[in-house]
């Protein structure tokens, strides 16, 4: 038995695809890390902008535990990413502002999401999988409707295994909610596009705050294990209503 189905046992009990799509007309997404391999690409991305800003030599995780605390902080300003350039600028002694810090960062990643982001393994065919059986599917997330933009029409990587277009009705992004995750903003605006109620909806995320975002939206919510979500993955299993190792193990629960 794989590790991702243990997991699901333990999670899951005798719960059925069918028992728990009963009713359900919609499913709710996020991206980063959710559905995009993106956690660790940002994390890159802080790395090399430290190194161009005379600090190299920042430790990946140090970077993800840093921005997520900084968004957590800054999580009802205009931008948070901006607070956290600025945060970022006072920790390695740059004097750059932090709207320069945040175009810098801004240029660097682009690249990155171009080339280097691929979707999880097994996301493309369990989305497949869920619109096959006639829901209909939006993305809540938090990040830039840009990025959005390059995942669905430059990046060959994603292009090659899935028109994500062509899957989601609408893409709820950071420009167009004032709150970002934990704050369940997105989650409303996107139930709000779909024209369902909460009860027809389920949502998937990876993360504490975007669990906590879904579920203070009223919304049963589906966990997937991320590994820098790992050190909160029992939380995010207790707020859960399922939680999955890995995409194997979600498609072959939908059956």
């Amino acid at each position: 038995m794989s590790a991702g189905i243990s997991l699901l046992s333990k999670s899951i009990g005798m719960i059925s695809s069918r028992d728990f799509l009963r009713g359900k007309s919609a499913a709710i997404f996020d991206f980063d890390g959710t559905l995009g391999d993106t956690i660790d690409l940002w994390n890159r991305v802080d790395v090399v902008l430290a190194g161009e800003l005379g600090s190299p030599g920042l430790d990946p995780r140090e970077c993800h535990a840093f921005r997520e605390a900084a968004l957590r902080r800054y999580k009802n300003e205009e931008n948070p990413y901006r607070c956290y350039c600025g945060e970022l600028g006072k920790k390695i002694g740059c004097e750059l502002s932090a709207e320069e810090i945040h175009t810098r960062r801004y240029q660097i990643s682009r690249r990155m999401l171009r080339e280097d982001v691929r979707l999880r393994q097994g996301a493309a065919a369990t989305l497949k999988r869920i619109k096959n059986l006639g829901l209909r599917m939006a993305v809540a997330t938090t990040t830039r409707r840009a990025n959005i933009e390059i995942y669905c029409r430059q990046n060959q990587n994603i292009l090659n295994e899935i028109q994500l277009d062509e899957v989601f009705e609408y893409f709820v992004c950071a420009e167009d909610v004032r709150n970002i995750k934990p704050d369940p903003e997105c989650y409303f605006r996107a139930m709000e596009y779909l024209g369902l109620p909460r009860e027809k909806i389920f949502a998937v995320e990876d993360s504490l705050s975007g669990v906590e975002a879904a579920t203070r939206a009223g919304l049963v919510c589906i966990g997937i294990r991320e590994e820098n979500s790992v050190p909160d993955a029992d939380e995010i299993r207790a707020r859960t209503a399922l939680y999955f190792d890995d995409y194997a193990a979600f498609l072959s629960w939908l059956g």
